[in-house]
């Protein structure tokens, strides 16, 4: 089975084709539509095909941690109250909103080694947040078509500050092997 796969022209984002059905926070991604030339990129496991027209920037991406953070909350309020939903909603509000202040915090840094450090702190607020995605599934504390997108949008989050991390720490070994 030979399939071919093609990049859109103008650029349009069709929430409807994106995991879960809820429309992502990716701005500058597209839905490919089947009509013009052959496209660059396949992207996420899970078969959705973007075309990538420009890297996010700190503005947009501090956008998109302010809306996790308010995504968290929302799904951390919807949790039974239950001694384990309390526990659980208090972690996730905690650390949900952790991501978003800390890359602000990140955004305004100092020196190198601070903004270091409040990245690091974010990529593990991240990973922790999606910890209690994945144990709200598994207690069945709510439906999982609820927590999946939000679930997807933190690992997404978490790649995207595991390979800012890894890039910071390349360019300053480059910058080292110069002196």
């Amino acid at each position: 089975m030979k399939i071919v796969i093609y990049r859109p022209g103008p650029m349009q984002t069709d929430p409807l084709t994106w995991s879960g059905g809820e429309p992502s926070s990716h701005t500058r991604c597209s839905a490919v539509p089947w009509q013009t030339r052959p496209t660059l990129f396949i992207f996420n496991f899970v078969f959705s095909i973007f075309y990538f027209s420009e890297p996010m920037n700190r503005e947009e991406l501090r956008k998109r941690t302010k809306e996790f953070a308010h995504r968290c909350v929302k799904l951390a309020m919807a949790l039974p109250d239950t001694p384990l939903g309390r526990h659980i909603r208090s972690q996730l509000i905690r650390c949900g909103t952790s991501v978003s202040a800390n890359y602000r915090a990140a955004c305004i840094a100092q020196s190198r080694a601070s903004f270091a450090a409040k990245l690091n702190i974010v990529l593990e607020e991240t990973d922790e947040s999606c910890f209690w995605f994945e144990f709200v599934i598994d207690e069945k504390l709510l439906p999982q078509s609820r927590v999946v997108p939000l679930l997807n949008e933190g690992k997404e989050l978490t790649s995207i500050f595991v390979s800012s991390t890894k890039t910071l720490r390349t360019s300053k070994l480059k910058i080292e092997n110069r002196k």
